[in-house]
């Protein structure tokens, strides 16, 4: 077109100027005429030279584009040839026809096509149809989908498809082009991977220890369901953070820890917190208030990857603490036992001479037998005069006294021997009141120096209803729960502050109600809470003050009476109204 319109341009300014050169230097019209015939066959030469050169360029540029059609043709027909994916190239006519125009080795082995197929259309082919709902709204670049289809062989394959629409040609065809990569083994893989994911969270989430594992940064990859219900925190909320920043509880340990990791090497150690473990809030750590001291071992374990990383494990030993506690306590309450068992043994022998001294001293001075008379003659004694002045002095008084303290302090000794035995839970016929009155004795005489408390100084209400039946239980077993009972009660209202003219008061009551034979504890106490009530049966759990409770005596009591009786222990109780133990034993043995 440039060159055309160069020559026209020409071809104008030739024959404009030509025309006016002539008119002014030739005057003779033969002459004239010959030149402008010469001057029209150059016009035509150099006009027809001009029309060679560009017809031959033009064919020559078409040569070349065509050469260069073909070579991209065996270029495209090379990549599709190698392609180890799908790749297409359809197309889509005014009348909604859709023809292949070429595919790779990789469509004739996932859809079983023919290299033949090229140009036909694609309704007779085995192409799935969803492949066609993804074409049909494709505009542009597309974006990547995902086609489900069934194969020949039958098996489900998944197929990640992108597609490139080109410009209508000039009859309003449009070109697609579309390449489709087989994921199916990827998804199998990822799904696999999902289910060994899953399942390891939940075998981590099934373990009651706290379990957090870390990358070679320190920083928490994952943690599981107890750490997050120890501390209120979601694993989102602490993904990344370094361990001493998202658990604040090792931070005293930090070094020690980090050591570990370092050098490769397992540890464990005892970490004991104040309240439990602090949490994260707006990037402050805090504690929860009203949370109890805990005893946590944490065992630090590196994991033997290349890159590094680490699981923490944390297991709260606190009851196991308690537990070891309890059997030293118990190893050293079974040998105080013993002892006292012993001791009062022993006590026996002197009480006995004790005892029969007395009753020797009064027969010595009695003027019914003879042998007194016979040996007051002797030493000229009145006996008659002597049992007057005995009496005038209160002498007698003072020997009857002695002798019932004699018998106080044998049958207290009695008692603490039958209560030290082991516990024999065998069961026989006994009636409640006598037990009640039995523990009631045994505790008349229980007092502490060290925690201050005397049961004499408390006042005792017998509630005892007549004639109750006669029921099958352990002796043993239920004086050691009533005297618990009456233990806990005791201390419980020594340390508490009543109103004013308030005396310490403990009524036992002994009932029959619904079959059973009902014993009822009730103090005039500080009482205990409605979540104090609940835990009160709970093994190791205690109101007490550190050091002062082991928080097993309620539990062991309940499971005499539920276990060892078939029968219920029940609460009531209210802050500054006292508390009410209920013991219900079935009449008739279950």
């Amino acid at each position: 077109m440039k060159t055309a319109l160069i020559y026209a341009v020409f071809g104008l300014l030739w024959i404009r100027f030509s025309d006016l050169f002539l008119d002014y230097t030739i005057n003779d019209a033969r002459v004239m005429t010959t030149v402008q015939t010469y001057k029209g066959w150059f016009f035509i030469l150099v006009t027809s030279g001009l029309l060679f050169l560009l017809v031959r360029r033009n064919l020559q540029a078409q040569r070349n584009s065509e050469r260069s059609l073909r070579a991209s043709n065996l270029r495209l027909e090379g990549m599709f040839r190698v392609a180890g994916s799908v790749a297409f190239i359809l197309s889509r006519q005014r009348a909604g026809l859709h023809f292949i125009e070429a595919f790779s080795p990789g469509a004739v082995r996932m859809f079983g096509l023919e290299f033949s197929d090229a140009g036909r259309p694609v309704a007779g082919l085995p192409l799935p149809a969803g492949l066609f709902s993804i074409y049909e709204g494709a505009e542009g670049v597309g974006g990547m989908n995902e086609l489900i289809f069934r194969d020949r062989a039958g098996q489900d394959k998944v197929v990640l498809v992108r597609t490139l629409v080109l410009d209508p040609e000039d009859d309003g065809t449009e070109v697609m082009l579309s390449v489709a990569l087989d994921i199916t083994e990827r998804k199998r893989m990822a799904q696999r991977l999902e289910a060994a994911t899953g399942m390891i969270n939940g075998i981590l989430d099934a373990v009651p220890s706290i379990v957090i594992c870390l990358d070679d940064a320190m920083r928490v990859m994952h943690w599981n369901a107890a750490a997050q219900l120890c501390t209120g925190l979601e694993l989102a909320r602490v993904k990344g953070r370094v361990l001493n920043k998202a658990f604040p509880l090792l931070g005293g340990r930090w070094k020690e820890i980090c050591g570990a990791v370092a050098a490769r090497s397992s540890l464990t150690l005892q970490i004991r917190s104040v309240r439990r473990i602090c949490v994260l809030e707006e990037e402050v750590t805090v504690g929860r208030e009203g949370d109890a001291a805990k005893v946590y071992e944490v065992q630090v374990f590196p994991l033997p990857l290349a890159e590094g990383g680490a699981v923490v494990r944390l297991d709260d030993i606190t009851e196991r603490m308690k537990v070891q506690e309890v059997l030293v306590q118990t190893e050293k309450i079974m040998s105080v036992g013993g002892l006292a068992a012993g001791m009062a043994h022993e006590i026996n022998n002197p009480l006995g001479a004790i005892l029969q001294g007395i009753q020797n001293v009064r027969r010595r001075l009695s003027a019914d037998l003879p042998a007194n008379l016979e040996a007051a003659g002797a030493v000229q004694c009145d006996l008659a005069a002597l049992d007057r002045y005995m009496r005038h002095r209160g002498i007698d008084r003072m020997l009857d006294g002695m002798g019932e303290a004699g018998k106080r302090a044998a049958e207290i000794v009695t008692n603490m021997l039958e209560f030290a035995r082991s516990a024999d839970l065998s069961h026989s016929g006994v009636f409640i009141n006598q037990i009640v009155d039995k523990a009631l004795s045994l505790i008349d005489n229980d007092y502490s120096l060290d925690k201050r408390y005397d049961f004499r100084k408390i006042r005792v209400v017998r509630e005892y209803e007549d004639n109750l039946p006669m029921i099958s239980c352990s002796r043993i077993g239920i004086e050691q729960v009533l005297v618990n009972l009456l233990r806990n009660a005791a201390q419980a209202m020594y340390a508490y502050e009543g109103p004013a003219a308030w005396v310490p008061e403990i009524r036992v009551r002994s009932y029959e109600s619904d079959g059973c034979v009902c014993i009822e504890v009730q103090d005039n106490g500080p009482g205990m809470t409605e979540a104090q009530s609940r835990r009160v049966f709970e093994p190791f759990y205690t109101t007490k003050p550190s050091g002062e409770g082991t928080g097993l005596g309620l539990s062991v009591s309940h499971f005499i009476i539920t276990s060892g009786h078939n029968g219920s222990f029940s609460v009531e109780s209210a802050p500054g109204k006292g508390a009410t133990f209920r013991i219900c034993l079935p009449v008739r043995a279950g």
